[in-house]
């Protein structure tokens, strides 16, 4: 479990907002092509990192030398307040280089980068939501150190507030530095000036990883080259320290050398780290492990987890790790002459989840002769995982997107060696591959197209929808079909995104259609009843709800019955009830799913786009009303009971219980009779207990009528038979209700409430009340004394063994 002050900085800087059935951004930008995302010419420097609400932040360095920074929607704008040019960091003078990004966590960027003038420093720059320079922040950037010597290879992440940790490399030691710059831009006064030392002995050369501890310091992952390459984990606390359990040169991970690493975190700021590592002496392999602040997690030796068992090298290793420490892991190898993208799902102890392959899902493939570029991988935010990667055959770049669901399936429209988002011409390159996720089952890409690595190209941008669609797909779709509550089923609730064109200017779409395929057998029982067939599309003025539409496939004939259609209003999402074919009728029996597609139909009748199919179902889920009369009487030592026949239109019979007190609970074990008639004798030789429920044809059973031995003791005399219940006064009720009753004698009298459920709700009058008529009000509150949920309720009232029953209906 996290600690107290780690959950107060988890909920002090983490926003996860979700919307259901909110509209989401009109896609204006995107189309079947590719399109520049940055309307610069760029070098190869480039650098990505989503902003983790759909869209994402990138940098780019001109031809003129000028770093821009740009914030992208989903829509392929850009965010509010940002130029479409990007907002400009640092000076004009001196030469990027090794750009980073991180979110500052409140919206905006943080953004290092080495400068090279007469020598390299490393500085950094912090970009709000609004696209402006943070207030305090230097126009050129806040310098990590004031060391005169060389440094590089930066890294950046947030500190929880809004300022930055950067970890960089000084030259003359080959050693690894930690800085914090507040907020406002100032380097931490509390920090030595040139930043904390992380490693101590041994060289580093190559750019560290850091993710935040989740209480302003950092998780740092690096590789060092003495000897062998031994990847390390470290941790600096916010006060610029290194504390126990970590020595000053950091826990060892690895124990062979290393080729390439990835690190990420989950919720809780644990860091999960995947490395590639040729401990075996013949081939790199992938292991796995985790840390934070405590050092190393106890799931995994010291050494980490090997996580596969294949017999090829494998190579550059990237992760997305979920909030529940669970993560999606994408690597390269060679086999046998060819080079493959294969994807793993890890567990958050770092075990290969069993459902997927022990060796990896391959989703991409290109021959050993041609090339892969490092790859890139994002969640999705249905629970499943996207990888993007560019590879080069025969001179032709293609950039192809890859997704699977959390079982390591691939959805539908999905290809098996990923769908093709850009080809570039011949010898054009497509490099520095990025994703994210679109918040909509889909995903964001984003590329470098050059003719050659370090020359002079364009950042291109696409979106690939849930479906596998490239670029601009107009289609509604399906949100929900549920059941309707409190209902005697039959019916559920149909709701859809509009298609995107639906609120433009030259809105194409004048209807939505509604669909449900049929089964064959009820298809052809309806056509045999006159059921008509309509055309493969929709242009058909006179169609109406329950034609059939008759569409072939390879093997097999589907049989689609429209339902019924709503005009296009510009609305985000429209919505219908829809009766169904069946319902679901309890646990014994099987669910009866129902498929469904949305069309959205131009005004002259032609289909403009079809949804995906969607299922659902619907349940009685509305218990029928108890017996309203239920009496008995003692005749020649045997009870005979009587009661008033149930008038629901989904009745199925009674249960009848005897047992030996009031609170005695109906079970299969006091159950002494079940039928569909209103009466039966009790051939037992002594009064008791008598409990009687209406039970429907889906197994709903109703509040029980309960019969006392007093009553059963001589038959009902005129006097019980007196007791008045008048109708409930209004009905349906809004804001109150009245009950008036007559009790034929003086004596003891409960009037109570209950649900469909026979669940109490509250008691309106209970004890000793005086006869004739009365008067009860029920300001539509429970006991608690909150207000009831709109639905239908039982009201019961009870004097002289005599029961009475009414429904009442609550609205809004």
């Amino acid at each position: 479990m996290p600690s107290f002050r780690r959950l107060a900085f988890l909920i002090a800087t983490t926003m996860l907002v979700a919307l259901p059935g909110a509209a989401h951004a009109v896609d204006y930008l995107w189309q079947p092509y590719s399109i520049a995302v940055s309307p610069h010419l760029v070098t190869r420097q480039d650098a990505l990192v989503s902003d983790g609400a759909g869209g994402w932040f990138h940098a780019v360095v001109n031809d003129q030398g000028t770093l821009f920074v740009h914030h992208l929607l989903p829509s392929g704008r850009a965010a509010a307040g940002w130029p479409a040019t990007g907002v400009s960091i640092g000076a004009t003078s001196g030469i990027y280089a090794n750009i980073a990004l991180s979110s500052d966590g409140q919206g905006g960027v943080l953004v290092t980068f080495e400068r090279t003038t007469n020598f390299n420093d490393v500085y950094v720059q912090r970009v709000t939501a609004a696209g402006a320079i943070a207030a305090g922040w230097p126009s050129g950037g806040r310098a990590v150190s004031e060391s005169s010597d060389y440094e590089y290879y930066s890294s950046v992440t947030h500190d929880g507030a809004g300022g930055a940790l950067v970890a960089f490399i000084r030259s003359s030691e080959e050693t690894i530095y930690l800085q914090h710059v507040h907020s406002f831009g100032k380097i931490d006064e509390g920090w030595p000036a040139d930043g904390c030392r992380v490693h101590r002995n041994g060289r580093v050369n190559t750019r560290p990883t850091l993710q935040p501890d989740g209480v302003g310091g950092a998780n740092l992952v690096y590789r060092t080259s003495d000897g062998v390459l031994t990847l390390f984990a470290q941790h600096v606390t916010a006060g610029g320290l290194i504390e126990a359990p970590f020595p000053e040169d950091g826990i060892p991970l690895s124990t062979g050398p290393v080729a390439t690493w990835a690190q990420g975190s989950d919720l809780y700021s644990h860091s999960v780290v995947v490395w590639t590592e040729n401990r075996s002496g013949t081939q790199f392999d992938a292991y796995a492990n985790s840390f934070d602040w405590n050092g190393l997690l106890g799931a995994n030796p010291v050494e980490g987890r090997k996580i596969t068992t294949t017999t090829y090298d494998e190579e550059s290793p990237k992760i997305a790790v979920a909030p529940d420490g669970t993560c999606g892991l994408l690597w390269l190898s060679v086999e046998a002459g060819t080079q493959r993208a294969r994807m793993l799902r890890l567990l958050a102890d770092q075990s290969p989840d069993p459902a997927w392959s022990s060796s990896g899902v391959v989703v991409g493939e290109t021959p050993a002769s041609a090339a892969f570029f490092q790859p890139s991988i994002a969640l999705s935010s249905d629970g499943g995982y996207l990888a993007l990667f560019s590879n080069t055959d025969l001179f032709l770049s293609r950039l192809r997107l890859a997704k699977l669901d959390g079982s390591g399936k691939r959805p539908p429209g999905w290809g098996a060696l990923g769908n093709i988002v850009d080809s570039g011409a011949t010898n054009l390159l497509l490099y520095s591959p990025f994703v994210c996720s679109d918040g909509d089952g889909g995903a964001l890409c984003q590329w470098v197209s050059a003719y050659t690595y370090n020359n002079y190209g364009y950042t291109y941008g696409q979106r690939v929808r849930f479906n596998g669609a490239v670029g601009r797909v107009a289609a509604a779709r399906i949100s929900a079909a549920q059941d309707v509550p409190n209902d005697q089923g039959g019916k559920l609730s149909l709701y859809w995104r509009a298609s995107e064109v639906d609120s433009t200017p030259s809105n194409p779409i004048g209807s939505y259609m509604v669909w449900r395929r049929m089964p064959a057998l009820a298809a052809a029982a309806a056509l045999r009843s006159g059921a008509r067939e309509s055309a493969a599309d929709a242009r058909d003025a006179n169609l109406q709800p329950g034609a059939l539409r008759a569409i072939a496939n390879a093997t097999t004939t589907e049989y689609w019955e429209y339902i019924g259609s709503t005009p296009a209003r510009g609305w985000p999402g429209y919505g219908m009830t829809v009766h169904t074919l069946s319902d679901l009728a309890g646990p014994m029996y099987p669910t009866p799913w129902e498929s469904y597609l949305v069309e959205a139909i131009t005004p002259m009748g032609e289909v403009y786009a079809t949804s995906a199919v969607d299922s659902g179902y619907s349940v009685d889920n509305l218990s029928p009303g108890m017996p309203v009369v239920f009496s008995a009487a003692r005749v020649g030592g045997a009870t005979h009971l009587h009661w008033s026949r149930s008038l629901e239109a989904d009745f199925g019979g009674y249960e009848l219980h005897r047992g030996a007190s009031a609170s005695f609970e109906p079970g299969p074990a006091t159950l002494i009779h079940a039928s569909a008639d209103t009466g039966w004798v009790d051939a037992t030789g002594s009064p008791a207990f008598y409990k009687l429920a209406a039970v429907d044809v889906h197994g709903n059973a109703s509040a029980y009528a309960l019969v006392t031995p007093a009553a059963t003791l001589d038959a009902p005399s005129s006097g019980a038979l007196a007791l008045v219940f008048a109708p409930v006064r209004p009905n349906p009720a809004r804001g109150a209700a009245q009950f008036a009753f007559t009790l034929p004698a003086a004596g003891v009298a409960r009037l109570a409430l209950y649900d469909t459920q026979g669940r109490h709700v509250r008691t309106l009058v209970e004890g000793v009340q005086p006869a004739g008529a009365r008067q009860a009000a029920w300001d539509l509150r429970d006991g608690a004394g909150h207000r009831v949920a709109p639905g239908l309720y039982l009201a019961r009232l009870e004097s002289g063994g005599v029961t009475r029953m009414q429904r009442i209906a609550i609205v809004e």
